[in-house]
């Protein structure tokens, strides 16, 4: 079996307005767009610092 691509993508201000379901129709992100299609998105994901 092939192993999968993993990539973590850690920002520092990156919130739910920039994703291709996000409120923020002005914005227009063809990259993250295209990356979205091809992956898994976790919803809810937390962390232990802000």
């Amino acid at each position: 079996m092939a192993q999968p691509n993993i990539l973590i993508l850690m920002v520092d201000q990156l919130n739910g307005t920039l994703f291709p379901d996000g409120p923020a129709d002005w914005l227009h992100t063809p990259n993250l767009d295209l990356l979205a299609q091809r992956s898994v998105r976790f919803a809810n994901a937390y962390t232990a610092s802000p």
